[in-house]
């Protein structure tokens, strides 16, 4: 797998991301958020919260990477929303419900995002069946996204 480069200082090279294909970013975002690619270290927070760099790199890249980082990511919340077995189950999940704020508050896509966390929300098997409790996240995501909506996701 292609990924990006680092500098000598340890930060991001941007323009590298930027070069990567939609394949090779696809493959980076989903290992940065399963931490398998810790090998970036711009600041001490980011090995303990993956989606950290991408919250970090992403107002700084190229609209184009943007809207396909956008898309990666949307394609990631449905196969959790949808996918009882799905690989985001657990705190690779959370890594990347926390990308909600940064990614989509601005984002045109902000109403696609807002019915997949729906989903997510009212899903029985996500409130219950995990360490990592995904309901709260995509609750929190809502709120980040200034969503309104009947408060029918309580608690059981």
């Amino acid at each position: 797998m292609k990924r990006p480069r680092t500098e000598k200082n340890g930060k991001l090279n941007i323009p590298s991301v930027e070069a990567l294909s939609r394949r090779e970013l696809n493959e980076w975002v989903y290992r940065r958020l399963h931490g398998d690619d810790a090998r970036v270290a711009s600041d001490p927070r980011d090995g303990s919260m993956p989606h950290y760099l991408l919250a970090i790199i992403y107002p700084k890249l190229t609209r184009q990477v943007r809207e396909d980082i956008q898309d990666i990511l949307l394609g990631f919340l449905t196969d959790l929303a949808k996918n009882p077995t799905s690989a985001w189950l657990g705190e690779a999940g959370d890594e990347l419900l926390m990308l909600v704020d940064p990614v989509f508050i601005l984002s045109p896509r902000r109403d696609d995002v807002v019915d997949i966390l729906l989903q997510i929300a009212s899903s029985v098997g996500l409130r219950t069946n995990h360490e990592t409790n995904l309901h709260i996240r995509a609750l929190q995501g809502l709120v980040t996204l200034r969503h309104r909506t009947k408060a029918q996701f309580a608690p059981p």
